[in-house]
């Protein structure tokens, strides 16, 4: 039997466009979370999270 891997994609579906998360350490230490939409795929979506 083999197993079947599943990437899980950073990319989401929310109001009719695609998403991925962000996270950024502010000078202060503090982690602020955060998402950037608006792209028309996923491909767009998870292209820019790994930019």
């Amino acid at each position: 039997m083999g197993k079947k891997t599943q990437e899980k994609s950073v990319a989401f579906f929310e109001r009719n466009s695609w998403y991925h998360r962000t996270k950024a350490l502010q000078d202060n230490g503090i982690v602020k979370y955060g998402k950037k939409g608006g792209f028309s795929s996923q491909a767009e979506a998870e292209a820019s999270y790994r930019k």
